[in-house]
């Protein structure tokens, strides 16, 4: 589907739905009571959403970093530090919720 940094209108399609299965994951995991697959999955969604944002434009990303650098770019760096600090709210919660962990819990519901 994908090739060498070249996407179309079908990898946009197939991006957002790995983004919506992902998402019904992260809301089924929560109603288990999951909270680290929900951590897991939901930074998925969301490289999921960006991989489809850019491959509307004709983008592949294929890597964590450059997606997190398309992000940075059309969203700007607030919501760039916001994100990453979301991932922050992970991590520290699987190491027990340390200060990085909380100071991001409030970024969450920015992102």
């Amino acid at each position: 589907m994908e090739r060498e940094g070249v996407a179309t209108e079908k990898d946009m399609e197939w991006h957002l739905q790995l983004a919506r299965e992902k998402l019904q994951s992260v809301i089924e995991a929560y109603q288990k009571g999951r909270y680290s697959v929900v951590g897991d999955e939901a930074i998925k969604v969301v490289e999921e959403a960006i991989e489809a944002h850019a491959a509307k434009l004709g983008d592949h990303l294929r890597d964590h970093a450059p997606r997190f650098a398309f992000f940075r770019k059309y969203y700007g760096p607030e919501k760039h530090a916001k994100l990453k600090s979301v991932q922050r709210i992970h991590g520290a919660w699987l190491r027990g919720l340390g200060r990085k962990g909380k100071s991001g819990m409030d970024d969450q519901d920015h992102v």
